[in-house]
């Protein structure tokens, strides 16, 4: 059996304490799927589109401060970002989603230059919408069949995209104190 190890991650860049408590009761559910010695890989799903839940709930805060902290505005967001982005958002109101997320961090660099990550989030959001498993028509035929698709290695790739993403979201948004508490996250050692 694989040994575990626990990382604890801090989340003081949480300004929404629902989405904060939502990804913490996601992880909680994720840690369970950690737990189980899944040789065969059946779980990689569930931990796949859990992971990208949590992954969305992070920007979507973080947007969520963007739109609302008015007082105490976002660290290391130009005001002239801000107020763009806050355009952005009254236009899109309630049609807002992960591949919105991911396209103006993006474009505003919010999460840094390097487009890897980018990337990264991107293809986490297709995985996760594969939970729509009916549009086979627009998929290469090796990706019509989802063992090829939730892998061990996607999985582990989702793993160290959500790793990245709360360091780097602890690094530029922490905002000096922590109501949500901070995420334990059972892995593979």
């Amino acid at each position: 059996m694989q040994k575990k190890e626990v990382k604890i991650m801090k989340t003081g860049f949480f300004g929404h304490f629902a989405l904060g408590d939502n990804a913490q009761y996601n992880l909680k559910i994720l840690n369970y799927l950690n737990s189980i010695n899944d040789h065969q890989g059946f779980l990689n799903k569930l931990k796949i589109i859990t992971l990208a839940s949590i992954i969305e709930s992070i920007l979507a805060d973080l947007f969520y401060r963007i739109e609302n902290y008015t007082c105490e505005g976002v660290n290391n967001i130009s005001d002239k970002n801000i107020l763009e982005i806050r355009k952005i958002l009254k236009k899109y109101n309630e049609k807002l989603n992960f591949y919105l997320f991911i396209d103006w961090s993006k474009r505003f660099e919010l999460l840094g230059k390097n487009l890897k990550i980018y990337e990264e989030l991107d293809d986490i959001r297709k995985l996760r919408n594969r939970i729509h498993n009916y549009n086979l028509s627009k998929l290469h035929p090796k990706e019509w069949k989802e063992e090829n698709i939730f892998t061990k290695e996607n999985h582990k790739k989702a793993e160290n995209l959500f790793l990245l993403l709360v360091q780097k979201m602890d690094k530029l948004y922490d905002r000096g104190f922590n109501y949500v508490g901070s995420f334990h996250y059972l892995m593979d050692k």
